[in-house]
């Protein structure tokens, strides 16, 4: 799998969500290497946390500490801010799990509950 620049990859897909070849993609950026599958939980705080099993897709606007149990147990994750220093990304590195972030609206456009796939390489979430 080839990473792409952050000008490169909005010169393929643009920026938000967009189609691409087909399929729904929401565009972000590639914090955490790597491609997963699976159930979409969107977590608005820890109040939701009860929600999330083994293997879903974690989907929250940002996360902080109190959050690094739901990452140990996800397949990936999508947040809608942070960068390559925030907290999703280096837990997510550390846990070996794919994360994009800066994906805008991610918890608005993600539903709850869809199967998606999360590209953490090239920093798109297929919808």
């Amino acid at each position: 799998m080839k990473m792409l620049t952050s000008a490169q990859r909005e010169a393929m897909f643009g920026r938000g969500v967009s189609d691409s070849d087909g399929k729904r993609v929401l565009v972000g950026s590639p914090s955490s290497p790597g491609r997963a599958e699976g159930i979409a939980r969107v977590i608005s705080g820890p109040e939701d946390f009860a929600r999330f099993n083994q293997g879903d897709v974690l989907v929250a606007k940002a996360t902080s500490p109190i959050w690094t149990p739901l990452l140990g147990i996800a397949a990936a994750a999508v947040t809608e801010v942070g960068g390559p220093f925030a907290h999703a990304a280096i837990v997510a590195r550390e846990f070996g799990i794919p994360l994009v972030d800066g994906a805008t609206d991610a918890t608005r456009v993600i539903a709850d509950g869809a199967k998606i796939v999360v590209d953490g390489t090239a920093g798109i979430v297929e919808l």
